[in-house]
This record gives structure tokens, C-alpha cells and sequence, in this order.
């Protein structure tokens, strides 16, 4: 008898394991575009972007804790002040980017001709020989600021996307990640067609402000990489999926180096897998050293050593996450609970006979059923009928009940009456929902 129950158990933790195994692949939204960086409307910066600018330190070890990159907040400074005598006659651009500064001719003219006995050729002469000046000091502070310009909008851009993302209303939700590897590979319709030009892999990144400084961190969150070959995957790239298995273990193994886009030894190996395994003529390219851009997508993979700081609609990445790790909880367990078995455990052919269950409630007079040999309270705040009755009665029974019905017909007013009743009766109660307007609905 022992043995059978143990045998029954290892049957249902082996589906449950598969039933979480089934979930993680439906929630995988592969979207062909979303693998294009060119296709991809939000921020993204390059090596390239964020060379040589001021203020801007990669790869920092602060008081234990990892920080990526560092941008300092700047102020602008203005182009510097023109002689007062030659204010009046001269045009000047607050941007270091936008015009250099011009003789305002008509200023000019209408001056002359309010001063006829001012000598105009030598007015000429010592206003040229000033504005010469002033145009050169002009222009050495504009080759000075507009990196400091770049970086002041770079800092505007994290500050805002890290609002951006911190704001629970946002209707599509972003995350900031750090792809490693740019990888780019362009098939003919003939070999299957596919257009991929996307990092390996991707690390989550937060964005912090030191508080003292206002400085910005972008720090990678306490999370597993993500190896990103769904593409390769649904497009049914012969050996992709068992690639991405091998690449998993190369990084989980125990003394495998922390990922970081700084240290090609960290990386380099998966990215060799993936261009050795993939494509027979797919090679592996280091371009971040000479500064060179990633390659553009061509008939055969190419994956180098570049890197993106890429912000793009949140990944489902942190349910797989949960996922895995609830996996991991069930494989364990010695036992399941009574919730989780009774997905997975077949329906009994035997007619289950229970004891009905009188109410004496708050919230109606009649209630319960004939013969009832159970009294307990109900806690429904809000008005009830019958039919609400019924479904906690069932409730109280049964591991589950599954209630149909078109809109306005009291659904969500039913589920918040049985909330309040489990949470009464000292019950723990987890509401879930498909999207947050149900959810808004039902906590008001």
C-alpha cells in the first residue's frame, strides 16, 4: 500500500514538473521582430555611443558591489561672453552643436548710418579683428562641450527611463538590459527565413542615483543571465535547442566566471558554441577591441564580442524565474500539497457523497440547505443570492470550483464576498489575473 502511494506521488510530481515545464514554454512570446536591433523602438546604445565621453566610468567596484557604468551628473556651461562692444553686432548659439557665431550685417549697417562721421573702414577692421577672436574662443569651447552635452543627455535619458520603468501605470512595461555577444545572421527563404540581430545572451540591469552625488549606476540585478535563442529555436535552427541546453550548463557549472561584458572569458566560449554549432561556416568575431561595430546580418552567423545597454518591453523572464525555482520546490518535495495534487491528480469515478453546510450568515436569512449537519458563519459583506451560497458552499468541499458567466452578471462581486470570507475564517488568499484592470476592478 505504501509502495503505491509512493508511486502515485512520483507520478504526480513527474506531471506537475511537466505541467510547469508546458507553462514556461506558453510564456515565451517570441516575436521574429524583437530580434532585430534595428527594429527596436526604445533606447539602445552602443560601445560606440558612450566612448570617450566625460563623466562616464565602466566597470566599477564600489564597497563590494558591481557597478557597470557610472555616469556623473554635469552641468552645461554656457559659450563664453562676447566683448561688450561687439554684443550688439553679432549672433551667438547657446548649442555647441548649432551655428557658429555670424556678424549681424543689417546691425552693422544701421549703426554706420546713425554715426556718419564714424570712420567706417577702420570700424570694419577692429570689429573683424574682435569677432575673429571671439569666434575662435567660440569654437574651442564647442569642440570642449559637446561631449559634455552628450553625456548630460545620455544622464537625462537613464534618468528618465529609470522613472519610466519604476512607474507600476506604464502601459507596455520596460526593463534595461545589458545584451554581450551581438550576434547577426540573415537566411534565404530556401534555408528557412530568418533575420537575427541580437545579443547572446542578456543580463538585467537596475538603475540607481547615489543620493550624494546624483550620480546614475546601471548595476546588473541579482539575477541569471538570459540566454536569448528563441528565434534561433522557433525558426527550428537545426541544433539550437540543444545549443541553448549546453550554454545553460556552461554557465550554471559550479566555478563558471561571473558574466560581465568586460572580461571576454566570461563569454567567449558560449558565443564560440553558438557560431561553431549553428551554422557551418558561422565564425566568431572580436570587434570590441578595435572599436569596430557589430556585422551586419549576412548569409552566415556571425556572433562577436560587442556588446548593447538595450531597454525593450519586459521580458516574461522573471515568471520563468518562479517557474524554475517552483520546479525545483516540487522535484523536493516528499509530498505535494493538497492545491498543487489536485491539478494533477485524475477526476475520481466514484460519487463523492459530503456533508452540506448551513450558513448562518451576516448578509442573508436563508440559507444552506435542507438536513444540514454543519452550521459555520459566512462572512459576506456584500449582498448575496443563492447562487453565491452554493459556490462557497462547493468551495468548502471540493479543491476547486470553476464559475462561468457573461459581464454583469457579479462575478467579480462574488469573488470579493469569498475573499472576504476565507480572510475572515483566518484563510490565506492569492488573487491572480490575466491583465490589471480585472485586479483594479475587484480591489475597489
Amino acid at each position: 500500500m505504501r509502495r503505491h502511494e509512493e508511486r502515485k506521488m512520483k507520478q504526480a510530481k513527474q506531471l506537475l514538473a511537466e505541467l510547469i515545464d508546458y507553462i514556461g514554454e506558453q510564456a515565451k512570446l517570441v516575436k521574429p521582430d524583437g530580434f532585430q536591433l534595428s527594429k527596436i523602438s526604445g533606447p539602445k546604445f552602443a560601445p560606440s555611443d558612450l566612448a570617450n565621453l566625460p563623466a562616464f566610468r565602466f566597470n566599477l567596484n564600489d564597497a563590494g558591489e558591481t557597478v557597470w557604468l557610472r555616469i556623473e551628473r554635469l552641468e552645461a556651461f554656457p559659450p563664453p561672453e562676447a566683448p561688450s562692444a561687439l554684443i550688439p553686432f553679432v549672433s551667438v548659439s547657446q548649442d555647441p552643436s548649432g551655428p557658429p557665431p555670424t556678424v549681424l550685417e543689417l546691425s552693422v549697417e544701421a549703426h554706420l548710418a546713425a554715426q556718419p562721421d564714424l570712420d567706417e573702414q577702420a570700424f570694419r577692421v577692429a570689429l573683424a579683428a574682435q569677432f575673429d577672436t571671439y569666434a575662435q574662443n567660440w569654437w574651442g569651447w564647442s569642440e570642449r562641450e559637446k561631449p559634455r552635452r552628450r553625456s548630460i543627455d545620455f544622464y537625462t535619458s537613464f534618468f528618465a527611463l529609470k522613472q519610466q520603468i519604476e512607474a507600476e501605470e506604464t502601459a507596455k512595461p520596460l526593463e534595461l538590459v545589458w545584451g554581450i555577444g551581438v550576434t547577426s545572421w540573415k537566411r534565404s527563404a530556401d534555408e528557412g527565413s530568418l533575420a537575427f540581430e541580437y545579443p547572446v545572451l542578456t543580463q538585467a540591469m537596475e538603475i540607481a542615483v547615489d543620493e550624494r552625488s546624483m550620480a546614475i549606476e546601471i548595476r546588473p540585478r541579482d539575477v541569471e543571465p538570459q540566454l536569448e535563442l528563441d528565434a534561433l529555436i522557433t525558426a527550428s535552427v537545426a541544433g539550437a535547442a540543444e545549443v541553448e541546453m549546453t550554454a545553460k550548463k556552461f554557465l550554471s557549472r559550479e566555478g563558471a566566471t561571473e558574466l560581465s561584458p568586460f572580461d571576454p572569458s566570461s563569454y567567449a566560449h558560449v558565443l564560440k558554441l553558438v557560431a561553431s554549432n549553428l551554422d557551418a561556416k558561422g565564425t566568431y568575431r572580436e570587434v570590441l577591441a578595435a572599436g569596430e561595430p557589430w556585422p551586419a546580418p549576412g548569409p552566415h552567423l556571425v556572433a562577436s564580442d560587442a556588446w548593447v545597454l538595450l531597454a525593450r518591453p519586459r521580458q516574461n523572464n522573471f515568471l520563468l524565474e518562479d517557474l524554475k525555482r517552483l520546479k525545483a520546490k516540487v522535484e523536493e518535495a516528499a509530498k505535494l500539497p493538497g492545491g498543487p495534487l489536485a491539478l494533477v491528480t485524475p477526476p475520481s469515478n466514484q460519487v463523492v457523497i459530503s456533508d452540506s453546510i448551513h450558513f448562518r450568515g451576516l448578509s442573508t436569512n436563508s440559507v444552506g440547505s435542507d438536513g444540514a449537519t454543519k452550521v459555520e458563519e459566512l462572512y459576506f459583506p456584500l449582498p448575496s443570492n443563492e447562487e453565491q451560497i452554493t459556490i462557497i458552499e462547493r468551495l468548502e468541499r471540493a479543491p476547486g470550483v470553476t464559475v462561468q458567466g457573461p459581464p454583469g452578471t457579479g462575478k467579480t462581486h462574488t469573488i470579493a464576498n469569498v475573499i472576504c470570507h476565507y480572510l475572515a475564517t483566518g484563510r490565506r488568499v492569492l488573487v491572480t489575473s490575466r491583465g490589471e484592470p480585472a485586479l483594479q476592478v475587484l480591489q475597489d
